[in-house]
């Protein structure tokens, strides 16, 4: 769905954040949805929207439109002030609306499903559930031929731009004292299976953790 509408909102922080929330009067939990790429040439998009339609919970979508297709809301140059951005709408709309961090549900497919791992561990949600999730971000960019959004985030293209995006989620999930509860839905053939999903739930494993 790529639209503009009447209930998308701006929040300003560092950077000027696009959302829409959807607000639940019954339901204690918040879901977190950030969007995938979208296809070369076409405006960023919510992604889930109509999916999530008929359940009855608090649901956030945020937009990704730095950068020509996104930029994983991290940010520009290694200055991630796109993320900063984003995590105090989070905190924001959990502190209007009386949401517990472990009420979070954090969620999204390929590069949303990067950005909810990314997310839910850095700020301890309570739970995050993707598809088909980029782990190695600088090798994922870099193999799809996406140099421009590799440029954006890193500053260049160099193997040390590809190895510090490499880096990223795995730094983070080193660092985390808790993980959340962490469900990834992948199919057998696709190429993050052996690519990002295995090598990452070895890496939580090494450090105690289970998904």
């Amino acid at each position: 769905i790529s639209m503009s509408f009447e209930d998308e909102k701006m929040f300003q922080a560092e950077k000027t954040i696009k959302y829409v929330f959807k607000k639940s009067e019954t339901s204690p939990f918040l879901f977190i949805v950030f969007s995938g790429f979208s296809p070369e040439g076409s405006p960023p998009a919510y992604n889930y929207i109509r999916t999530l339609q008929p359940f009855d919970i608090n649901k956030l979508f945020i937009l990704d439109d730095y950068g020509e297709r996104g930029c994983y809301y991290l940010g520009k140059n290694r200055h991630f002030d796109v993320e900063a951005s984003v995590a105090k709408l989070i905190e924001w709309i959990c502190e209007t609306n009386s949401i517990s961090k472990d009420n979070i549900i954090a969620c999204g497919s390929s590069k949303g499903g990067f950005a909810a791992l990314y997310y839910g561990i850095k700020y301890s949600y309570g739970k995050v559930i993707v598809g088909a999730p980029q782990t190695y971000l600088g090798t994922y960019l870099k193999n799809a031929k996406a140099y421009s959004t590799l440029e954006y985030i890193a500053g260049d293209t160099s193997d040390e731009s590809v190895k510090y995006l490499d880096s990223l989620l795995y730094n983070i999930a080193t660092q985390a004292k808790k993980i959340p509860e962490i469900l990834i839905h992948v199919g057998a053939g696709d190429h993050h299976y052996k690519g990002h999903v295995i090598p990452f739930k070895y890496h939580l494993i090494q450090l105690g953790f289970d998904c």
